[in-house]
């Protein structure tokens, strides 16, 4: 299995990281992976997005939901 950092937003909105930093990032909130970023790129939702801005617009939206939450 493929080692990956894991990064998750607590209940206090304080960011952890969940595993030794790698290659492979992760981002979840409530246990759900929203956010992965690896060697194919930025996945919001499993889902591959290859535009720049469509990827800062999903990656802000994460981090003020998170933040909300």
């Amino acid at each position: 299995m493929e080692q990956e950092t894991i990064y998750t937003i607590n209940s206090s909105n304080k960011l952890s990281i969940l595993s030794a930093p790698t290659n492979n990032v992760r981002f979840l909130t409530k246990g759900e992976c929203i956010i992965t970023i690896d060697d194919t790129g930025f996945k919001y939702k499993d889902q591959l997005i290859e535009d720049g801005g469509e990827i800062y617009r999903l990656f802000k939206e994460f981090l003020i939901q998170a933040k909300n939450n």
